[in-house]
C-alpha cells in the first residue's frame, strides 16, 4: 500500500486547488455564521417560551434570554412569534448558503474543465502526442468530478467549523466546564480518527491507478476485439480484465469501509462527549431547567457539526489524489504551451530545411541532417520504408514539432519567427484516417472557421471533386455526416477532408497517405484533385502507393532518417535503388 504523503504536501495541494476560490469560500463561511447564530437564537428563544408556558403566566412576563442576554417583556405568544421569525431567518440563510454553495462548486467545476482543456489545446504537439489514450477524458470527467466533490466537502467542512465555533461560544456563555470538555474531547477524537483519512487517501491513490489501468485495458480490448477473436485470446483477455476489475473493487471496497467507519466512530465518541458534558453540568451545580435543556441541545448540535467536520475532512482527503493528478496535468500542459507571438505570414513562397535533425526522448535520431528547398506550387512525394522518418518529417513540415538541430526556413526566415496563428492560417493537412464531426457536411468543411462562408465551402467541395455527390443527398450540404462520418463512403470522407483543407485557401497542404484506403475510382478522383492544385499550392504527399506519386514534381526518398535522394520521379527510378525497385514491384503487382 502506498504511504500517504505528508501534511505539508496535502496542504499545498489544497492551497493550489482552492486558494483561487478564497473569496467565495469566505461568503459561504459568512452565510454559515448567520445560520449558526440564528440557530442559537432560535433554541434560546424557544426554551424561554417553554419556560414561560411552564410557569402558567402567559402575559407580561419579563426575563433575559439565555446566551443572547436580551432582556424581554413578552407574552409566550410574543416569544413564539420571535422564535418563528428567527426560524425563517435561519431557513433563509441556509437556503442562501445552499444556493451559493451550488454556484461556487459548479462554477469551480466548469472553471477546471475550461482551464484544463484550454491548457491541453494550447500545449505543444509534442506534449499532446505523449498523452495516453483516454487520459484526457478521465481527467475531464472522473478527476474534475472528484475535485468538485472535494470542493463541496471543503465548503461544508468550513461551515461546520463556523457552526461548531458558534455553538461552543454559546456553551461557554452558559457553562465553561461543559464547553471545555466538548472542545477537548472533540479535538482528541479528531486526532484519533485522522489516521483513517490518511489510509483512505492511500487507498484512493491505488484505486485511481487500478481504475486507469482497467480503462486503458478496456479501451485496447474494444479497439482490438476482432483480433482477440481471430487469434483466440478472448479467454485470456477476460481473465486479464477480470483481475483488473477485482483489484479496483478491493481498493474501492476498502475506501468505502473507511469512509463509513469514520462517522460510526465519531458517533461513539460523541456520546461519550455528551455524557461527559452532562456530568460537568451536574458537578458544576447547574440546576436551572432552561439552561440545562439549552446545554443539552447545544451539545447535541455541536457534536453534529463535529461529526460532519470529520466526514467532510475524510472526504476531502479521499479526493486529494485525483486533485493532484489534475493539477499536475494542467501544470504540465501550461509549461509546454505552444508559442503565440511572432510575425505575420501573408504568403509561403519557399520552404527550406538546412541540416535539420530530430530525435525523441530516447535520444535515438529519427531524422539526420535533412536539407532541401521546395518552391511554391511544387508537388513533393515522400517515400521510404517503415521507420524511415516520414511521419516525423510531416510533423516538422507542419510545425507540430521543432527540429533539435538545424534550421527550418519559410521565405528565407526562421519559421519560429512566424506567429503560430498566422502560420496555421497558411498551411493545412489531410490525414490518412478521415474522421469527421457528426455535423452537417457544410460545417465539416468549414470546421468551425467563422470566416469561411457557404460559397467558399461550395468552391472547396468542387475543388475536392465531392460537391456533386454532396448535392445529390436529399439535404445537400445540410446532410449530417454521422458519427465519425460513417454516413459517407471512405472516398467521400477523404474528399470532404480535402475540401476542409482547401476551404481556408492554404499555401501548403500535407497529405498523409491520401489514397491508402480508397478504391481505384476514389483514388483517381483524389489524384485529379491534387493535379488541379499543382502550380498554385505547395503539396507534400506521404505515400506507400507509388501510383500516388505520378503527379509529383519531385520525390524525397528517406532511408534511416536521412534524405537518400531528392529529384524528379523518372530520374530517381534510374538513379535510386530503393525507389527503382519499389517502382518495379508496383508495376508487377498492378
Amino acid at each position: 500500500m502506498t504511504t500517504a504523503t505528508s501534511d505539508p504536501a496535502s496542504f499545498d495541494t489544497l492551497r493550489r486547488a482552492f486558494a483561487p476560490q478564497a473569496l467565495k469560500l469566505g461568503v459561504l463561511a459568512a452565510a454559515a455564521l448567520v445560520t449558526a447564530v440564528s440557530e442559537v437564537a432560535v433554541l434560546s428563544v424557544l426554551l424561554a417560551a417553554v419556560e414561560t408556558l411552564a410557569r402558567g403566566e402567559p402575559y407580561a412576563l419579563t426575563g433575559t434570554i439565555p446566551v443572547v442576554g436580551y432582556a424581554y417583556e413578552l407574552s409566550a405568544a410574543g416569544l413564539l412569534w420571535a422564535c418563528a421569525a428567527l426560524t425563517i431567518l435561519r431557513a433563509v440563510s441556509q437556503s442562501a448558503s445552499m444556493w451559493a454553495s451550488a454556484r461556487v462548486v459548479t462554477g469551480y467545476e466548469a472553471s477546471l474543465r475550461r482551464r484544463l482543456f484550454s491548457a491541453y489545446l494550447r500545449s505543444t504537439w509534442d506534449c499532446q502526442s505523449r498523452e495516453r489514450a483516454g487520459r484526457m477524458q478521465l481527467l475531464m470527467t472522473r478527476n474534475v468530478d472528484a475535485a468538485s466533490t472535494s470542493m463541496s466537502n471543503f465548503g461544508l467542512g468550513l461551515s461546520s467549523i463556523v457552526g461548531f465555533a458558534i455553538l461552543a461560544a454559546a456553551a461557554f456563555a452558559i457553562d465553561w466546564k461543559c464547553a471545555a470538555i466538548v472542545l477537548v474531547v472533540s479535538g482528541v477524537s479528531f486526532v484519533l480518527i485522522r489516521p483513517l483519512s490518511h489510509m483512505a487517501r492511500a487507498h484512493g491513490r491505488e484505486k485511481l491507478t487500478a481504475y486507469s489501468r482497467f480503462v486503458n485495458a478496456l479501451s485496447q480490448g474494444i479497439a482490438l476485439v476482432k483480433e482477440l477473436r481471430v487469434f483466440g485470446v478472448v479467454s485470456y483477455f477476460e481473465r486479464h480484465t477480470g483481475d483488473m476489475i477485482g483489484r479496483y473493487r478491493r481498493y474501492r471496497a476498502s475506501q468505502q469501509i473507511l469512509s463509513r467507519l469514520v462517522p460510526v466512530l465519531h458517533q461513539a465518541v460523541s456520546l461519550f462527549i455528551l455524557i461527559g458534558g452532562l456530568t460537568a453540568v451536574y458537578l458544576g451545580g447547574l440546576k436551572d431547567l432552561t439552561s440545562l435543556s439549552l446545554v443539552v441541545l447545544l451539545l447535541l448540535r455541536a457534536l453534529t457539526y463535529g461529526q460532519n467536520l470529520q466526514v467532510f475532512y475524510h472526504a476531502v482527503y479521499e479526493g486529494l489524489p485525483y486533485i493532484e493528478e489534475l493539477l499536475d496535468a494542467e501544470s504540465e500542459y501550461a509549461q509546454n504551451g505552444a508559442p503565440e507571438g511572432g510575425a505575420t505570414l501573408d504568403r509561403i513562397d519557399t520552404l527550406e530545411m538546412r541540416d535539420v535533425s530530430f530525435s525523441y526522448d530516447n535520444g535515438e535520431p529519427v531524422l539526420d541532417r535533412l536539407g532541401f528547398t521546395v518552391r511554391r506550387g511544387e508537388v513533393i512525394g515522400i517515400v521510404g520504408p517503415s521507420g524511415s522518418g516520414k511521419s516525423t518529417l510531416m510533423q516538422l513540415l507542419l510545425r507540430l514539432r521543432n527540429p533539435k538541430a538545424g534550421r527550418y526556413l519559410v521565405n528565407g526566415r526562421p519559421v519560429d519567427d512566424v506567429a503560430t496563428a498566422s502560420w496555421f492560417g497558411r498551411v493545412s493537412f489531410v490525414p490518412q484516417e478521415s474522421v469527421l464531426f457528426d455535423e452537417t457536411l457544410e460545417e465539416c468543411v468549414r470546421f468551425r472557421r467563422d470566416d469561411i462562408d457557404a460559397a467558399q465551402v461550395r468552391r472547396a467541395a468542387e475543388q475536392a471533386g465531392v460537391a456533386d455527390e454532396i448535392e445529390a443527398f436529399p439535404d445537400g450540404f445540410q446532410t449530417k455526416a454521422g458519427d465519425r462520418g460513417d454516413k459517407l463512403s471512405g472516398g467521400q470522407r477523404q474528399r470532404v477532408c480535402i475540401a476542409r483543407a482547401l476551404a481556408g485557401k492554404p499555401d501548403v497542404i500535407v497529405f498523409d497517405e491520401p489514397t491508402s484506403a480508397l478504391d481505384m475510382h476514389s483514388e483517381s478522383t483524389v489524384l485529379r484533385t491534387i493535379a488541379a492544385l499543382k502550380g498554385s499550392v505547395t503539396i507534400f504527399i506521404i505515400a506507400h502507393r507509388l501510383s500516388t506519386l505520378n503527379t509529383c514534381d519531385k520525390v524525397m526518398v528517406l532511408r534511416g532518417g536521412r534524405l537518400q535522394s531528392f529529384g524528379p520521379p523518372k530520374e530517381l527510378a534510374e538513379t535510386d535503388a530503393y525507389y527503382g525497385e519499389a517502382m518495379r514491384l508496383a508495376r508487377v503487382e498492378s
